[in-house]
C-alpha cells in the first residue's frame, strides 16, 4: 500500500474528534489518494495504529460516521470479499 509522508488534516475535525481518534483518521488520510479516497482494511489500520479491531470497529468507524467527515462506500470484490472504501 502506497503511503503519503504528508497530509492536510481539516480543522473542523480537531473539534469533533478525540486525540486518538485524530491519529486513526491522519493514518487513514495518509493512505488516501489525491482525492482523499482509501480502501485501507481495518487489519492495516490496526497494524500501522495499533489500536484493535474492536475498538475501530465499536467506536472509531461510529464516531467518524456520526461526524459527517467521511463518505462511506461498501463494495464487493468477488462473491464473498466486500471492502470499504472512506
Amino acid at each position: 500500500m502506497f503511503m503519503k509522508n504528508y497530509t492536510i488534516i481539516p480543522n473542523e475535525v480537531c473539534e469533533k474528534l478525540s486525540p486518538r481518534d485524530l491519529y486513526v483518521l491522519s493514518v487513514m488520510y495518509l493512505s488516501a489518494d489525491e482525492r482523499y479516497e482509501t480502501d485501507i482494511t481495518l487489519g492495516q489500520l490496526c497494524n500501522y495504529t495499533t489500536s484493535s479491531i474492536a475498538y475501530l470497529k465499536d467506536q472509531f468507524l461510529k464516531r467518524l460516521k456520526n461526524s459527517g467527515l467521511i463518505r462511506l462506500k461498501s463494495q464487493f470484490r468477488g462473491r464473498l470479499k466486500r471492502r470499504n472504501e472512506y
